[in-house]
């Protein structure tokens, strides 16, 4: 018998072995799930519930990817689009989800670069202090949002932003 069949067939138990040992191993996961928000769940918590260290981990670090680009987990569907976890385990998590809504209303003449990212609908620290630096100029000139179109023309926050920001402008006003 040649080397390259050998190889060839120790490969091939090989990976039989190892397809065995996975399934067992993913058998072996004991979840213990119980309500959680995926924007503020800790990895010792993700443990707690019987993800493995690795699975945690890897699922706060999109969390904090996501976030640094001005996104949260706003729907199930955002949850189960995290690549650190699989399909059957994003399934067994879903009904335990507890996803807070961070939107409000709020008013363009006093928001800050904190509040506008964290509504979770894609504005950026970039985005953010765009709004403000276009807002200052605003103020400089001797103008201010007075109705919420006035907001609904400001091009730097992105589309998505305003596709859910716009009906959520209150502006106040302020007497002169």
């Amino acid at each position: 018998m040649s080397s390259a069949a050998d190889s060839a067939i120790a490969s091939s138990k090989k990976g039989k072995w190892l397809a065995k040992h996975k399934a067992k191993k993913r058998r072996e996961q004991n979840l213990r799930p119980q309500p959680f928000d995926p924007n503020t769940v800790s990895v010792e918590e993700l443990i707690a519930m019987g993800l493995y260290r690795w699975q945690a981990e890897g699922f706060v670090r999109h969390r904090e990817n996501r976030l640094r680009k001005g996104y949260i987990f706003a729907t199930k569907e955002d949850f189960c689009s995290n690549r650190e976890i699989s399909d059957e385990l994003d399934c067994a998590l879903v009904p335990y989800l507890r996803i807070a809504s961070p939107l409000r209303e709020f008013d363009p003449n006093t928001i800050t670069a904190e509040e506008l990212m964290s509504f979770g609908v894609g504005v950026s620290q970039k985005r953010a202090e765009g709004f403000l630096k276009y807002r200052r100029k605003l103020f400089d000139q001797g103008y201010r949002f007075r109705h919420a179109e006035d907001f609904a023309r400001v091009r730097c926050l992105g589309d998505r932003a305003h596709q859910v920001l716009d009906g959520l402008v209150r502006v106040v006003e302020v007497e002169n």
